[in-house]
């Protein structure tokens, strides 16, 4: 019995050793040597240049000023900003902005950010991806059939990928996950500005490459959400004027053998100094390349 107590008073005094190794308050941790510590993805404040993906920028309006901050605060993961391209030169906190598309394409980076809107898109992303993936927010181009094609040759001989930014409305990885599970149908719906009346009207009701081509602006989450689904040709879109004083909404319905899942989201106007919800999409984008914990 006395062997016993002795072998019990031995094994609680090593887990007290164990149990004040491990607190953290104070006491010393257990020795391990170095290279056997895991550690966590470095802050890019630690990382030095050769480490950083250098990133083009092209826009320097609401959505690609955060952007461009973000990267120079070194609040984007592992990326550094490298050029910015804008309609004039001009200069962001003292980083140097070029109007020059030549100089901005031949730069060698290794990121293109397209945030300059549908006219900037359809001219300066194909050449962007010929050099390197590119990220972008205005995909409304892409509803001209033959540009779409353009782009999908470009990325097939390239291995370079555009990838299209959530922006204002999330959840595209449900619409995609539909697809996998056997997708019936897609339906996206959009307002667009407030119009006068005290009813709501319905603007254009058609497939989501109609829609492209119709509205020049403000309907990219409908080309960005068929992208994900069923493609342009089997994707249904109404666009809607919200009564006078009304808010904008967006959404979809996705239908699939699994279920249904529905999303709405309600974007706000926001005031210039506060981030734009398109430009807070490429920053966590741009942050989550370096996660060491990734979701979808």
């Amino acid at each position: 019995m006395r062997g016993r107590r002795q072998d019990i008073a031995i094994r609680d005094d090593k887990i007290h050793r164990i149990g004040r190794d491990l607190d953290p308050a104070g006491h010393d941790t257990i020795g391990v040597p170095d290279t056997l510590v895991l550690r966590g993805p470095r802050p890019a404040s630690s990382l030095d240049a050769g480490q950083m993906k250098r990133v083009g920028l092209i826009g320097c309006g609401a959505i690609g000023r955060p952007v461009a901050r973000a990267l120079l605060a070194g609040k984007a993961g592992s990326h550094s900003l490298a050029a910015v391209l804008a309609r004039a030169p001009r200069d962001l906190d003292g980083f140097p902005v070029t109007d020059s598309a030549d100089r901005f394409l031949a730069g060698g980076h290794e990121l293109i950010i397209e945030a300059g809107g549908p006219a900037a898109f359809r001219a300066l992303v194909p050449a962007a991806l010929e050099r390197c993936e590119v990220w972008a927010v205005s995909p409304i181009p892409l509803a001209d059939p033959v540009l779409e094609r353009e782009i999908r040759r470009i990325s097939a001989s390239t291995g370079h990928a555009l990838r299209i930014a959530p922006g204002a409305l999330a959840a595209f990885d449900g619409i995609a996950t539909a697809m996998a599970g056997g997708l019936e149908r897609l339906d996206v719906f959009i307002d667009l500005g407030a119009g006068e009346a005290s009813e709501p009207e319905l603007l254009f009701e058609g497939t989501a490459r109609e829609v492209g081509l119709r509205f020049p602006e403000g309907v990219n989450v409908v080309i960005a959400a068929a992208l994900a689904g069923p493609g342009l040709d089997a994707t249904h879109v109404r666009v809607m004027r919200p009564p006078r004083g009304s808010g904008r909404t967006m959404g979809f319905t996705v239908r699939s053998r699994a279920g249904v899942f529905e999303l709405m989201a309600r974007p706000r106007v926001v005031r210039a100094e506060d981030i734009h919800t398109v430009a807070a999409s490429l920053i966590a984008m741009l942050r989550r390349e370096t996660a060491g914990i990734v979701i979808g």
